[in-house]
């Protein structure tokens, strides 16, 4: 069973490291016992950081600024992050902006010139304290792609360092979550330069295999034989790139994804699949929180010690998953984040986890 309180005590015991969470606030709107509020669920001690998902990027009257998502993000959901600081002390919150939703829209619009970061630098600055945050996450999915521009390569960068400049000067945090992909170092990201301006960079090493791939595929897969998309490999790449390992956050992930077998007795990762029916509280194709996937009656398992991937994968009648449980995360941690001296790891997300203990 994966427990987040384990694996953080894990990590507590070496003094060392940065331990970073997601909260979505779309997670108000699932059903039942995966309904997640903050200001019950969050365990105190758990997260150095905790980074509320997602506002937008937005124009307005005054130029590119922050806008919340959702109806009660000012007026309710933001205060109860902030709240957890009263109890849990050193706890350090930061408002990420984009996603996967969000993608490029704002972003490469915003970025295009000098005078419009300027302003959102300011608009985004006041924004971030009104609210209460220690910092702002920017997570563009991505820079030079989905709509974007190739030169937004660059003034990703420079984006980067000009809210660093200005939000030091506030001592407030500039982070970023990155694309881990193979050739994200190439396409997406002037590495060494963000690595100069960030306080530290979020690498999402999960999703690395999908129901797009039309295969089997581990999303967190960390078999080393398995190139390009393998976490070794991607960590490697950004270190070569220039990133200094005292920026790179190790991303970890509570849920699955999901795939539709052909053949039922044909589990083995690269055999031919579709994408995975939803599940009963997440409700998205191809995706399972860990809530859901410990309820599954596995008919085929095979264990992180047996897994190439070295995290777990099995089949329930003709739904297949690859996730992760308290050995590979902790694999993760030993062979990965430790081996590399990164920063520390984040996880998304706190409500995709067994957060309460009543499902698994």
């Amino acid at each position: 069973i994966l427990k987040i309180s384990l694996l953080f005590a894990f990590v507590i015991a070496t003094q060392a490291y940065v331990r970073v969470c997601y909260y979505t606030n779309w997670s108000q709107y699932r059903s039942g016992l995966a309904t997640y509020k903050l200001s019950r669920d969050y365990q105190d001690g758990l997260c150095t950081h905790l980074i509320f998902s997602f506002g937008k990027v937005v124009s307005s009257g005054n130029g590119y600024t922050i806008a919340p998502y959702e109806w009660n993000d000012q007026s309710a959901l933001y205060k109860e992050m902030q709240d957890l600081k009263k109890r849990d002390s050193g706890l350090k919150t930061l408002l990420a902006i984009g996603g996967w939703t969000h993608g490029s829209e704002g972003f490469k619009q915003m970025v295009s010139t000098k005078a419009n970061r300027d302003r959102f630098v300011t608009n985004s600055l006041k924004y971030i304290k009104q609210y209460g945050f220690d910092g702002l996450d920017i997570d563009w999915e991505f820079p030079a792609a989905r709509g974007s521009p190739a030169g937004d390569r660059q003034r990703f960068s420079s984006l980067c360092k000009e809210l660093a400049d200005v939000y030091h000067r506030e001592g407030l945090l500039v982070t970023a979550a990155v694309k881990a992909a193979a050739n994200a170092v190439y396409n997406n990201y002037e590495v060494a330069e963000i690595s100069r301006s960030l306080d530290f960079i979020n690498l999402m090493t999960y999703d690395l295999y999908g129901s797009w791939d039309n295969r089997l595929g581990h999303h967190t897969n960390t078999d080393e034989n398995a190139r390009p998309e393998n976490i070794h490999y991607t960590v490697k790449q950004w270190l070569d790139q220039g990133a200094s390992p005292d920026k790179l956050v190790l991303g970890l992930a509570s849920y699955g994804r999901s795939f539709t077998l052909k053949n039922n007795c044909q589990i083995n990762p690269g055999t031919p699949a579709t994408i995975g029916s939803t599940g009963p509280h997440t409700r998205e194709k191809g995706f399972l929180a860990y809530y859901e996937i410990c309820k599954m009656n596995f008919q085929n398992h095979v264990c992180t010690e047996s897994s190439p991937a070295k995290a777990p994968y099995g089949s329930s009648g003709d739904q297949w998953v690859g996730y992760d449980d308290q050995q590979s995360i902790v694999y993760k941690i030993q062979n990965v984040m430790k081996k590399h001296n990164l920063k520390g790891y984040m996880f998304w997300a706190l409500d995709l986890d067994d957060f309460s203990g009543k499902f698994c």
